[in-house]
């Protein structure tokens, strides 16, 4: 709810949103600590993120988009959050170019149908680790082929999944830096 008749929320609770949710002006902030904000559903087709103004902080809560999640403009201040970018309903694309992620978690739990995540232009920084899960027996793709950014990663690049997909990184002509 608004606060005090101003455009900020503040997320003290788990949140479900089904749908797309945009922040093109005010406030987001997760208060506290632990809580999921998620985009979407895996048995829907839709659910994205679209970021164009405004302030998202995302403290250490757990983000989970079913669909494309886009930051173009604004202040994003992701701290120790988790970005968990699951394209088991469709495939998405992540455009952050200019901004710092914190972990991110690539997942794919399709049992029919392969799966792909795009990787917009421009610099990608990731404050933390960088990992791709095919959780069942569909494979994941991560792809930067299409933009060709540079990312940079100060955390691990890992493929933990433990389904019978196969994870595949396809990392286009940009430099990759990986510290962890």
């Amino acid at each position: 709810n608004p606060t005090n008749g101003t455009d900020t929320f503040q997320l003290a609770n788990d949140l479900q949103v089904n749908g797309t949710l945009t922040l093109s002006t005010g406030t987001l902030t997760t208060t506290g600590t632990n809580y999921a904000l998620n985009i979407g559903d895996a048995s829907i087709s839709t659910g994205s993120y679209s970021q164009t103004n405004g302030t998202f902080t995302a403290n250490n809560s757990a983000i989970t988009c079913f669909g494309n999640y886009s930051i173009t403009g604004g202040t994003y201040n992701a701290n120790t959050s988790i970005l968990n970018l699951n394209a088991t309903p469709q495939n998405i694309i992540l455009t952050s170019g200019g901004y710092t992620l914190n972990n991110i978690l690539f997942i794919n739990s399709s049992g029919s149908s392969p799966r792909s995540i795009g990787l917009g232009a421009g610099t990608l920084t990731f404050a933390g680790n960088f990992y791709l899960e095919a959780t069942n027996t569909q494979d994941l793709t991560v792809t930067a082929v299409a933009n060709s950014p540079a990312v940079n990663i100060t955390g691990n690049l890992d493929f933990p999944g433990v389904g019978a997909g196969s994870e595949s990184l396809l990392m286009g002509d940009g430099t990759w830096t990986v510290v962890g």
